[in-house]
Parts: C-alpha cells; sequence; structure tokens
C-alpha cells in the first residue's frame, strides 16, 4: 500500500485499539509479544508488559499490522535469546488455515466454511478422545483463513515438542495401524457357483481403540448416505474417489441397497472385500481426520510458538480476530461477527475486479476507482486490491 493508504489504514486500526476492551492472555505478563508493522521491516519481538495498560498504550501509540504473543510463559520473556528466557511450559495450540489445507473451495467463504469443518472435527477429538472440557479449550477466528484452538488444561503446559507431536499424529491419522482395529473373526464357507466353496473373511472392528469407533461410524454414515442416493448420483460420487472406479463403486452400491447386509456393518461386522481399501482411506483421510496443512503441523508441537492475539486486528484483512467458546463456534459468522467497522463508505482505486460478501451483503466491483463501504474497502486494501483514495461524505463515525 502507498504511503497515503497505510496512513488512513493506519488511522483506523488506532481508533479500533482507542475503543475496544482489549483481551489478555492468560499471564500475559510473562509471554513474549512480537508486532509486526505496516511499515516494511522485520517483526518486533522480544517485547514484555507488565500491565494491561502498558500493551494498550504500545498498541495505540505504534499501531502494529499484526499482533502476536507467545504460546509459552518465561520467567523473563523480555530477555533477547531464546535460551535466556526461562521456560516455564506453553498452552497447546492448534492452527487451522485453508491456505494450507487440502480445499477444493471457488470462494473464500467456501474456504472460511470448509475449514470450521475441521475445525469441528479437532475439537470432538479434544472433548471426546482426550477428555478436555469446553472450559479448557478457547477458540478464536484468527481473521485471515481460519481458527486457532488454544488448550489451556494444566497438564498439556509441561508436555515437551515430541509428546505434542504424539497428539498432531493421532489426531490426524498418520501411522494409523488397522491391524489393531479390524480382527478376523471367522470364515464364511459358501457356494462358489461352480460346484466347488469360497471362502469370504468376516471382520470385526475392535472399539477398544477410540480409532475404531470413529472409522466404524464414518463407515455407517457413509453407507447410510449411498442407501439414499440415486443409482447413477452414487455412482458419480464414488467414482470420484481415488483409487475406487466404476466397477467396484457399483459393488458397493449393491451393498449400501442391502439392508441385510448395513445392518451387519452396523453391529461391527464386515465382509472385508466388499468394503475396498479406497473407501477405507477415504473414511479415514476424507471424512474422520483432522487435516492440518504442512505448514500448520508444525505449531502444535512448537512450544515457543507465536500466536496472534484474539480481539486484534489481522492486518491482511481488517477483521477482527475474535475469541470464541464452543457453543458460540457453532453459529459464528466471521464475514459478519469479525467485521469491526461497518458506518461510512470511502473511495478506493481497486487494482483488479474483485467479490466478497461482508455483513451478509454480497459485493462485485470492477477495477478503477470505487465507492464502498468502510468495511469493504478496508478489507480489499488490506488484502492488497486497492489503495484508498478519499473519505466520502460525513466523517467517519468508529
Amino acid at each position: 500500500m502507498d504511503e497515503r493508504t497505510r496512513a488512513f489504514v493506519k488511522s483506523i486500526f488506532r481508533a479500533y485499539y482507542r475503543r475496544e476492551d482489549i483481551k489478555m492472555p492468560l499471564k500475559f505478563d510473562r509471554r513474549e509479544w512480537g508486532f509486526m508493522p505496516f511499515e516494511e521491516g522485520r517483526m518486533h519481538r522480544h517485547k514484555a508488559f507488565r500491565t494491561k495498560r502498558d500493551v494498550i498504550e504500545y498498541l495505540r501509540d505504534e499501531v502494529p499490522r499484526h499482533v502476536y504473543y507467545s504460546s509459552a510463559v518465561y520467567t523473563d520473556p523480555s530477555a533477547p535469546k531464546m535460551a535466556e528466557k526461562g521456560w516455564e511450559g506453553a498452552e497447546l495450540i492448534f492452527d487451522l488455515d485453508a491456505d494450507h489445507l487440502q480445499i477444493k473451495a471457488g470462494s473464500y467463504e467456501e474456504m472460511l466454511d470448509a475449514v470450521k469443518k475441521e475445525t469441528i472435527k479437532l475439537l470432538r477429538f479434544l472433548e471426546d478422545d482426550f477428555g478436555f472440557s469446553q472450559d479448557d479449550i478457547e477458540i478464536a477466528f484468527s481473521g485471515g483463513r481460519g481458527y486457532h484452538v488454544h488448550v489451556y488444561h494444566p497438564k498439556v503446559w509441561k508436555l515437551t515438542s515430541p509428546e505434542r507431536r504424539e497428539i498432531v499424529d493421532y489426531i490426524t491419522a498418520r501411522g494409523l495401524d488397522l491391524d489393531r482395529i479390524f480382527r478376523p473373526k471367522y470364515s464364511i464357507v459358501g457356494d462358489s457357483g461352480e460346484g466347488g466353496t469360497k471362502d469370504a473373511k468376516l471382520t470385526k472392528i475392535i472399539h477398544t481403540s477410540s480409532w475404531g469407533e470413529r472409522i466404524h461410524q464414518g463407515l455407517v454414515e457413509f453407507m447410510e448416505e449411498l442407501s439414499e442416493m440415486e443409482e447413477d448420483e452414487a455412482i458419480e460420487y464414488l467414482s470420484g474417489i481415488k483409487g475406487l472406479g466404476k466397477k467396484r463403486a457399483k459393488k458397493l452400491l449393491e451393498v449400501a441397497k442391502d439392508k441385510t447386509q448395513v445392518n451387519a456393518i452396523k453391529d461391527g461386522n464386515i465382509i472385508a472385500k466388499k468394503i475396498p481399501t479406497p473407501i477405507w482411506r477415504y473414511i479415514i483421510e476424507g471424512r474422520m481426520r483432522v487435516e492440518l496443512g504442512e505448514v500448520d503441523e508444525p505449531v502444535t508441537a512448537d512450544i515457543k510458538r507465536l500466536i496472534r492475539l484474539p480481539t486484534s486486528l489481522h492486518g491482511g484483512s481488517s477483521l477482527k480476530v475474535v475469541p470464541l467458546t464452543r457453543d458460540a463456534f457453532n453459529d459464528f459468522d466471521p464475514l459478519v461477527d469479525a467485521v469491526a467497522f461497518d458506518k461510512g463508505e470511502i473511495t478506493i482505486d481497486l487494482t483488479r475486479e474483485a467479490s466478497i460478501s461482508l455483513n451478509d451483503e454480497n459485493y462485485s466491483f470492477d477495477p478503477g476507482i470505487n465507492d464502498v463501504p468502510l468495511a469493504v474497502g478496508l478489507f480489499l486494501i488490506c488484502r492488497g486490491m486497492a489503495e484508498f483514495k478519499e473519505i466520502r461524505g460525513n466523517k467517519l463515525i468508529f
């Protein structure tokens, strides 16, 4: 952004930090803080603050583009070298970002919806498998393309990086041993149709493993969905599963339409060859495991990570980093609830065509000079798609 645009955006961000009650993280005075300025340059880090007032004054005076704090707490968070800080522990953090996931989405809104579904799967793991309560967990919309999940339970603070890595491996199904989930029960001997017999191995899903329950649940839901589809729709859907093919898709559909076989699956009894390997892979990887991108997986294992401050502004979108309870998360709409400014109009110079939905309104613009609502203009400017020209009408109201 040019100098005039930068000055305008900083004035808007300053107004936000003057009016909002910025939330402080737990033990904030023992965290390292980091700030990315609007001006080009490196992050300002190794900062520490003793009081909330100190933090607020810094935000109002310096007006950073991005605000971060460390997941770790230290005895001396302002020490210039990590080895001198005195690590005491760290909350457990998960970063889910649509940019880093294998998500096929055509719009910003679709990306946000897809990453929210992954976040819901993560929350189920944390609550059902690890036993964390809703009071142990805080969710935050990142202000950009995803969500951060913070776990504050006392037992996580001293976990080492390898231990945190094991949690990532578990929720992403890395190294999942199917032999410990599926157990051959017995063989069924039947007529081969050629005067002989054939063996069909009957497998029992073992529920002593949480992953066993998840895979079983995923298979039952998958088969029930197939049973309700029209044949052409189901074949097209199944044919899109990597490695399956139309021939096996048709055979699988026959199983899904057979109530006797589906009831047997519900009881955990499966004729192995009737559920081809690509289906198990699809259920585990496409429906049950949490997808964390290669960029985001190391965040959880990093015991000294900097993460965005909830209630701060995201300098790449102008949206709020919104802290959420588990209940509030269900109904949260980031393109409405994270909009920080909704009054006033500005003129911008747009560098290319743009479409966006904000505050339940859909907008489309051609390149060039456009009069737009303040929230829309800020979003496009912060995304690097426009420059500020002027304020329209009366002064902006914050």
